[in-house]
């Protein structure tokens, strides 16, 4: 199995592009359907869409030795306003996961893929903004990070305490 960012994995085998592009729509689809979201917000043409100047998202796939995708986590940096618990509030500027899905759970697949990207990203779980996190999310961050406090915020991003101590 091998961690990657997509673009690197469809260089590795060019050939094999519209199929590894097939494969992060169908995935998408699933984690659009995991969260009950009206539509995917990973797919290989969003991917490819224009972006701001200053905006990028950086997708990571995990695939097997068949190019087969089982999983991947997307991430970009978001303009944040955070609403402190004691009022008022700060702008951040941090890496932010966007969408995460993988195929076969509990068999160490997520965990790989997450700190792939944070080495890939120079960061730590308590340095990153969630993006909706799925009821999932939160213990799979608790588990392996520590990470369970947080204030709730308006736009429904997560920064956890942490954040502010790291």
């Amino acid at each position: 199995m091998r961690c990657c960012r997509f673009d690197e994995a469809v260089a590795a085998r060019p050939s094999a592009r519209e199929h590894l592009e097939a494969q992060i729509d169908h995935l998408g689809k699933l984690s659009a359907e995991a969260q009950e979201l009206r539509r995917p917000i990973t797919s290989a043409a969003l991917l490819a869409a224009p972006k701001s100047r200053d905006e990028r998202h950086d997708l990571y796939v995990l695939t097997d030795d068949n190019a087969t995708i089982l999983g991947y986590i997307k991430v970009g940096r978001k303009h944040l306003y955070y609403t402190k618990a004691e009022g008022g509030f700060i702008e951040l500027d941090p890496v932010c996961l966007l969408d995460f899905y993988v195929l076969h759970q509990r068999q160490g697949h997520g965990i790989r893929l997450f700190q792939h990207m944070l080495d890939a990203q120079h960061s730590t779980a308590q340095e990153i903004a969630y993006d909706r996190p799925s009821l999932k999310l939160y213990p799979f961050l608790a588990k392996h990070y520590g990470l369970t406090s947080y204030v709730p915020q308006a736009n429904h991003f997560v920064v956890f305490d942490e954040f502010f101590s790291s």
